[in-house]
This record gives structure tokens, sequence and C-alpha cells, in this order.
């Protein structure tokens, strides 16, 4: 092979290699991206009247018209939207008591201000504190476990524009006794 030919063919496999590498970070970056937000609306519903979504031992009453993800491969939390998407409530059971498992939310939020407790329906407590666009909460009996680690997000707003919604959500949670 004469030395013009050999160097055309290490050309050609440079480019080829580096076509390829190309490809392969962008199909990279795209399986990353893309399957995870696919998956998550795989199971999804929009709530109509009625609405109780079962997370491990604890249901929820799901306003009409809000969004509910069914995070994959997560059977203790639950995602639920509001219908203009800018509240995303996390719903997660913890295996532990309320007071425990808002100790752990309280170390996730360190900017959360002072943490108020109020009764809720059927002989629950919730204990709930915010920070700037972000309220956590953890709802079940004071006496023992499982209890409820509800993250609360403002996307734009305030938490204020969405206490009501938010108070609504935490009363509709039942806790197994």
């Amino acid at each position: 092979m004469s030395g013009r030919v050999a160097h055309r063919w290490r050309t050609g496999l440079a480019i080829a290699g580096t076509a390829t590498a190309v490809v392969a970070t962008i199909l990279a970056v795209l399986w990353v991206t893309i399957p995870p937000r696919a998956l998550a609306n795989l199971d999804s519903e929009v709530a109509t009247a009625g609405t109780v979504v079962t997370v491990g031992d604890l249901t929820v009453a799901v306003p009409e018209g809000w969004i509910v993800l069914h995070p994959p491969f997560q059977d203790d939390t639950v995602l639920i939207l509001s219908p203009d998407t800018r509240l995303e409530t996390t719903v997660t059971v913890r295996p532990v008591t309320p007071d425990a498992a808002f100790a752990e939310l309280a170390d996730r939020e360190p900017d959360l201000g002072e943490s108020m407790r109020e009764p809720l329906a059927d002989g629950l407590e919730a204990e709930h504190a915010e920070a700037e666009g972000v309220l956590v909460a953890a709802v079940g009996r004071a006496d023992g476990a499982p209890s409820a680690a509800v993250v609360a997000r403002v996307d734009a707003g305030s938490v204020d524009d969405y206490r009501l919604a938010i108070a609504q959500l935490l009363d509709g949670m039942r806790v197994p006794a």
C-alpha cells in the first residue's frame, strides 16, 4: 500500500472513530436524561373527585385535577403536582415516628424557620416548618410509626399561595393505627 493510500485510511479511521465517540456521547446523555422522566410519566394519573392514593401503609386524598406520579422503583413515594404544576409535593412513607421523620427532613432543609405542631383529622398530628419556597412536614400518630415525610416545593411564587392546598393534602392523609 502506498504512503498516500495509508494516509487516507488513517484519516478515514480517525474521522470514523471521532464520529463514533460523538454519537456515543450524545446517546449516553439522552439515555441518562430522557428515560427517568419518561418512566415517571408512565405511571401517572390526573386525580378525579374522590381519588385516594396508597403509598406504602398510608393513603392520601388527592384533590380533583391534581397530577399523581408514582416514581419508578419507589413504592414508598408519590409525587403530587398542583394543576398549574407550580406546587410539587413529595410524600414518602417513613418507618419512624413523626418526630424522627421531621428531624430527617429538617436535616435536609437547613434554612427552615421555627416548626409548628398541629392536630389533623383521624387523630393524626403534623409538625411543619418552611423556608423560602418549601414547606416540610411529618404526619403521623404521635406514639408510633409509620409516618409521612412531606416536602412541598413551590416553583414560582410563595408557599403562602398554596398554604390551603398543602393543608388539604396533609389533612387528607390517613396512617394506620
